[in-house]
């Protein structure tokens, strides 16, 4: 039994496998662009353009591409960090204010960093709030 890569590392065609190609010509600076961009998001540039152009299935993200779903989890992956480190830092400063009974000067930068995580989580809830109606 094969694996179906060949030695040189590339797969051999899958039957029902994609059968159509599609040339794309850019100019530097755009290409330059795309492989940036597909980099960031850890894929190859004819997979990032597939994405870019490839609705979701229908009934489940409002026709949202595929990068875009994409985005979105990455965005509220960030939120959810950010918000367990918030919550561990306040019960830290909590405990510390009932241990020795004062307030110090942390607490100001602490509900800053609480209030962006909050406003950036409630902006990805209205695009999502948008986007699946």
């Amino acid at each position: 039994m094969t694996s179906g890569i060949s030695a040189s590392g590339r797969q051999r065609r899958v039957p029902g496998g994609r059968t159509r190609t599609v040339k794309v010509r850019v100019d530097d600076t755009t290409y330059t662009e795309l492989r940036t961009r597909a980099a960031q998001r850890g894929r190859s540039v004819p997979a990032f353009l597939l994405e870019q152009a490839r609705p979701a299935k229908p009934g489940g993200t409002g026709g949202w591409s595929l990068g875009a779903q994409r985005a979105v989890a990455e965005a509220l992956d960030t939120i959810g960090t950010r918000l367990v480190r918030s919550g561990t830092l306040l019960n830290q400063y909590t405990a510390r204010l009932h241990t020795y009974g004062r307030r110090d000067d942390g607490l100001d930068g602490l509900l800053r960093y609480h209030r962006e995580t909050l406003a950036r989580l409630t902006e990805v809830l209205a695009a999502l709030d948008g986007g699946l109606r």
